[in-house]
């Protein structure tokens, strides 16, 4: 069943060109998976939203063990952030 991620990043103050540039950059890589259907930016007065959709909660995994996702959004995101706040939802 597809699922559909709903995640939203508060940078720092001072860090938002980072994180804008992290997050696309991200979207550029994750795009290219196989089980990624979706995946936009948008930008909040405080931060950014992101909507990614996969085709299963396989397809979710298998980003989260990329090496881009490890070195940018486990890596260097917590560092330019105050807080993220992430939910997954099933498609229906």
């Amino acid at each position: 069943m597809p699922v559909g991620v709903f995640a939203t990043w508060f940078p720092l103050p001072g860090r938002e060109a980072e994180v804008e540039a992290l997050l696309r950059t991200m979207r550029t890589y994750t795009m290219t998976e196989p089980g990624c259907v979706a995946y936009e930016l948008h930008r909040l007065p405080t931060g950014f939203l992101l909507y990614e959709q996969y085709v299963d909660l396989a397809a979710i995994e298998a980003h989260h063990a990329t090496s881009y996702y490890r070195e940018l959004v486990a890596g260097r995101g917590p560092a330019l952030v105050e807080r993220r706040e992430v939910v997954r939802a099933e498609t229906i």
